[in-house]
């Protein structure tokens, strides 16, 4: 019995969805485009597809169910990970299909929540309105990680009612509203040419869009946190660069002849996305792009060198135990983030994990000092590293933001973070400095480091990258109607401290500007209540950042 309502209420949140987007379809006339057309066809095919895959018990498990467990109340930290909720769109920037089945679950327990809860207020003799139902609570540094769609995203789960009451529930609606077009110009998949792009990569009505986000948010920035965090040595991050050798530019221009004349009918010979994956190779090291070993040491040569210079002028350095006392073992912990080349993913081949210990025993350094995360997969074997690495047994940690971002607290001894590539997202780009800028760390000043081939994709990435995060600093003065967002951030964070607290000059400019630069962004608690914000001073219709 438990199973069957199981499935029906799951087809009926599948039958609604699909609802929603035959509406849609009804609703494409001939200005709509054949591609929005096409897009809504192929998802209700998808929703079709997972009705009957996800209804199909066969082979399941049919013990406890969701509704069997008695949960009345979701905390989601890190909610950024559901972020791929399906938006089926014509405009690039805010589509998402297929989305994520976690996100598709997520909002099935957040409706059935939801309709508990009302039913529950029907049999004590009252209604709820929407949005009183209260059933969730999320956190996140990043609620917007990568696309502009993903705070329509944040905003269905916590609060559809609001979406409903402005007449933007679905993401082209609110994408109409608040979104706006960008020109500007970038470089193409080979990173050999610059072209001018226009594309969907601002805010606009940003006094509404905050106005309805603020009723269930809380914000915390840097400038609310009091804790001591360390400086970083010069105020800024370290720049390591070389120029590309003549083999590495050759590569480059051969990039640029297969972008422009591979078959788009074969694109499992040659695509776009195989020329970019090529040209973040070359750039990280030529022998990833099965090109001979660089003659001046490459990437590898580069990290090893300042890993060494910090290691010497530390590995003397005493801290604290965790008892309070001064430990026995001197030394600094050095962090090294590389997405790429990882130990596991190389199938024999060269991997840049090992050329970088290899190198650096080779230095003098003790292999037993440097570590790879990917070789504690056990949740235990990895609590036991990062033990390790608070107590000086370790000098060097390598590992992906994937593996060594969030919830890695090594912070004690973190006197150096090395940035080997570089990410897509901004938000992974936070989610590593974290570990090092953040509470708890002993080191008063430490280094940030980003390694640069000049003429190649390294360049690219990290331009996208400081756009992304900086470029909206000087806006964030004055209280606009249009802002372009540093994604990796919320969108309350595009306005000043200093705006969205009345006037308030000790939360002002310069608040915003330790947030905007530390790499923590800032930490959202969202709930789904509606509530105006207790130290708002301002008669105006925006609340400020609480910190709860």
């Amino acid at each position: 019995m438990v199973v069957r309502a199981v499935r029906a209420r799951r087809g009926l949140l599948h039958h609604s969805s699909a609802a929603a987007l035959a509406a849609k379809l009804n609703g494409c006339g001939a200005g709509s485009g054949v591609t929005n057309t096409k897009q809504i066809e192929l998802a209700i095919k998808d929703q079709d597809k997972r009705l009957a895959t996800l209804t199909e018990q066969a082979g399941k498990d049919t013990g406890l169910t969701w509704e069997m467990v008695g949960a009345d109340y979701i905390f989601l930290d890190e909610a950024h990970y559901f972020k791929n909720r399906e938006r089926v769109s014509a405009v690039r920037e805010l589509a998402c299909t297929p989305g994520s089945q976690q996100a598709e679950d997520l909002v099935m327990k957040l409706d059935v929540l939801r309709e508990s809860r009302r039913d529950a207020a029907a049999a004590a003799g009252y209604a709820l309105r929407p949005g009183q139902e209260r059933v969730a609570t999320f956190s996140t540094g990043t609620p917007v990680a990568n696309s502009l769609g993903e705070m329509w995203v944040m905003q269905s789960y916590l609060r559809p009612d609001l979406l409903a009451d402005a007449g933007v529930a679905d993401v082209d609606g609110w994408g109409a509203v608040f979104t706006g077009t960008t020109s500007g110009v970038e470089m193409n998949a080979s990173g050999s040419r610059l072209a001018p792009v226009t594309r969907v990569g601002r805010f606009v009505n940003v006094p509404e869009l905050v106005t309805m986000s603020s009723v269930y948010t809380d914000v915390v920035t840097r400038a609310d946190i009091t804790v001591a965090l360390p400086e970083l040595v010069g105020g800024a991050r370290q720049v390591i660069s070389k120029p590309a050798s003549q083999e590495v530019r050759d590569f480059i221009s051969d990039l640029a002849y297969r972008s422009e004349h591979f078959d788009p009918g074969r694109p499992d010979i040659d695509n776009s996305l195989k020329v970019a994956n090529d040209g973040r190779n070359v750039s990280l090291d030529e022998r990833m792009a099965n090109l001979e070993e660089p003659l001046d040491g490459g990437r590898i040569g580069m990290v090893a060198g300042e890993i060494m210079r910090i290691h010497t002028d530390t590995e003397r350095s005493t801290y604290r135990d965790q008892a309070g006392g001064v430990s026995a073992v001197p030394g600094g912990l050095q962090i090294v983030f590389c997405d790429r080349s990882t130990p596991h993913q190389t199938g024999g081949k060269f991997s840049l994990y090992e050329g970088l210990r290899d190198e650096l025993v080779e230095r003098g350094m003790a292999e037993q000092a440097i570590r790879f995360i990917h070789d504690y997969p056990r949740p235990g074997e990895k609590a036991q590293l990062f033990n390790d690495c608070r107590a000086g047994r370790v000098s060097v940690l390598v590992g992906s933001t994937e593996k060594m971002g969030t919830g890695t607290n090594i912070q004690d001894r973190a006197v150096a973070l090395h940035h080997v590539d570089v990410p897509w997202r901004p938000a992974d780009l936070e989610q590593r400095e974290g570990r090092i800028l953040r509470q708890g760390n002993q080191n008063p000043r430490v280094e940030i480091l980003n390694y640069v081939t000049e003429e190649t994709w390294d360049t690219v990435m990290w331009l996208l990258n400081r756009t992304n995060r900086r470029g909206s600093r000087a806006r964030r003065r004055s209280l606009s109607r249009s802002v372009r967002p540093p994604i990796g951030r919320g969108v309350a964070w595009a306005l000043s401290d200093e705006e969205r607290c009345g006037g308030d000059s000790r939360r002002g400019p310069a608040g915003a500007r330790a947030a905007g630069e530390s790499g923590a962004g800032c930490r959202l608690a969202a709930r789904a209540v509606g509530r105006r914000c207790p130290r708002a001073r301002h008669s105006g219709a925006l609340p400020c950042g609480v910190s709860s």
